[in-house]
């Protein structure tokens, strides 16, 4: 997959007043020549530029996996509705503690839908390089 650019024009303006044309550097508001190179610039545009990826990820995961617990949590209601025969309104957490030790179903908290941390998450962290033998 081809890289996008981010389009983001520097903030600085010239000496004449004019804004600068080039580019801000990935994550940054300005550019190399406006101090894009200094290394405080360079560390808080690579967080920002992470932040950015990394936290609409996140939300998205964590809205799949408030989902799958949902779902999860009206698969015991409805399987414990129909092995003990009572009414969905009437289900208490004590009815499908009950029905498990009963009937084994339903699940425990052990098949409870897990967030699944992804890499991207994480700092990213090198691989070492094995040592030459």
């Amino acid at each position: 997959m081809a890289r996008v650019r981010q389009a983001r024009r520097c903030h600085a303006r010239r000496s004449d007043g004019e804004p600068c044309r080039a580019w801000a550097i990935t994550g940054g508001y300005v550019c190399m020549a406006h101090g894009g190179a200094a290394p405080q610039v360079r560390r808080e545009a690579r967080i920002r530029h992470f932040e950015e990826s990394v936290f609409p990820a996140f939300d998205r995961a964590y809205a799949r996996w408030l989902e799958e617990c949902r779902e999860w949590q009206v698969r015991r209601i409805v399987t414990t509705c129909m092995l003990l025969g009572i009414p969905p309104e009437e289900v208490t957490v004590w009815d499908i503690v009950a029905c498990r030790m009963e009937h084994g179903v339903p699940g425990d908290e052990d098949t409870k839908p897990k967030l699944r941390m992804d890499r991207r998450y994480g700092p990213r962290i090198p691989r070492r390089q094995a040592p030459a033998p």
